[in-house]
């Protein structure tokens, strides 16, 4: 009778969430001597930088805050006031853009820090008044008291939660029925997405620290935008070789444009197109 040999394996997965997986560069198994196991290596890039928005959007609830609305009426006068020492009006609204958005993030973060600050502090003082209500459970001063301190924390865990579900972009109704953790790691899982961590040089290195990934950005765009070198000959040949535009064609292609034209155009765009964020 012939035996049969049979041999058995193990069949292992690794698992990786989705904001660590956003941060591997590559992996691969390897032969590990005087064992009956495999080696599973992954390359990855561990930072500590806490990765920030890639556009700047305008928190519309600060409209709603006063302390807000009369600092940034200030600081839009006393801005409004420079104008004259810029060169042409669109350098100055140029500049002024960027620091609406400075004046707004700090005003945002400072407010966050106070909020956070004061959350702790209610957190610390309910503690201690159901601390006290343990002993005593009938005294209406410390009932009165605990009430008071869990509704204002409940009230400021509410604004930091619609925040939360704002930047999470929230769009099913039935997400809604899900805990608040569920939102903070929704919205921690698609900032790691917008996360760059690493990047190519020209010789395919991998880059993976900050300064070096920005200096690269710098350069490639650097000689993206540069102008080509050009042969005035040639472009003189071209010129020379163009037909010249009558005094009749060229005011018929100055003419500010029609309803009409405007209709053709967009009948001819793609549907289910608009414009990105540069417009």
């Amino acid at each position: 009778m012939e035996a049969h040999q049979s041999s058995h394996f193990w069949l292992d997965r690794i698992y990786l969430s989705c904001f660590h997986l956003s941060r591997a560069h590559s992996s691969s198994i390897r032969l590990a001597p005087f064992s009956d196991h495999h080696l599973a290596t992954m390359t990855a890039s561990l930072c500590a930088e806490r990765p920030g928005p890639a556009y700047w959007h305008f928190n519309n609830s600060l409209l709603e805050d006063v302390g807000f609305m009369m600092s940034f009426r200030e600081f839009w006068l006393a801005w409004r006031g420079q104008q004259r020492v810029f060169p042409s009006a669109r350098r100055w609204w140029d500049l002024g853009k960027v620091r609406t958005r400075l004046f707004c993030r700090d005003y945002t973060w400072g407010t966050s820090r106070r909020r956070n600050a004061a959350i702790e502090q209610l957190e610390r003082e309910v503690l201690e008044l159901e601390r006290h209500l343990a002993a005593s459970p009938e005294d209406p001063l410390l009932c009165g008291a605990c009430r008071e301190k869990r509704e204002e924390l409940q009230a400021l865990e509410d604004h930091q939660a619609r925040g939360t579900f704002v930047r999470s972009r929230i769009r099913l109704l039935r997400e809604m029925d899900h805990s608040s953790r569920f939102f903070y790691a929704l919205e921690k899982m698609r900032g790691a997405k917008k996360h760059v961590t690493c990047l190519l040089a020209e010789d395919s290195t991998l880059l993976t620290e900050l300064a070096e990934m920005c200096g690269r950005a710098r350069a490639f765009y650097a000689s993206l935008f540069s102008p080509d070198p050009t042969d005035p000959s040639a472009c003189r040949v071209l010129w020379e070789e163009l037909p010249t535009v009558s005094a009749s064609d060229r005011d018929w292609l100055e003419l500010p444009l029609t309803l009409a034209e405007f209709l053709e155009a967009l009948r001819r765009m793609p549907t289910n197109k608009s414009p990105g964020m540069d417009g």
